[in-house]
């Protein structure tokens, strides 16, 4: 009979020894941590600007926009223009479940210009269009 203890502590170890390797097979650097948290803090108070793009985010923090989006990609494992679309998205879904805004006012103030790309984008990530999200928040609460 294996006794808890000693399967805690094998466990922990193997957890340390492939958190160990996870970490050194990134080779992400404290430089570029750092750079990666400027850039989603800034796409954070500014991902509502439709002008917002890689190169315009580079030009604001005086990079090459090939580097920057290497540099975002290496820690966050995922692109810069994945990251704004996320951000833009789930504030939109926010105000859509509000029932306070129509789907073009979400898409111009979460940074789209085109609400029929914002409903693509939309549909892209969630499954379904903004208006069959308002409906299914509608038809909750009102089963509520």
């Amino acid at each position: 009979m294996i006794e808890e203890e000693h399967t805690c502590d094998k466990l922990m170890e193997t957890l340390i020894h492939y958190g160990n390797q996870c970490m050194s097979l990134k080779q992400t650097t404290p430089s570029d941590v750092s750079y990666c948290r400027k850039i989603t803090t800034y796409i954070d108070e500014n991902y509502q600007n439709p002008q917002l793009s890689v190169s315009s985010i580079a030009e604001h923090f005086q990079l090459n926009a090939s580097y920057l989006g290497t540099v975002f990609k290496g820690v966050r494992d995922q692109s810069i223009l994945q990251y704004i679309t996320k951000v833009r998205i789930e504030a939109a879904k926010e105000m859509l479940a509000t029932g306070h805004y129509l789907v073009s006012e979400v898409a111009t103030a979460v940074g789209y210009a085109d609400v029929f790309y914002f409903s693509k984008i939309f549909k892209k990530n969630y499954g379904y269009s903004p208006k069959e999200f308002i409906r299914q928040h509608e038809n909750s609460k009102n089963l509520d």
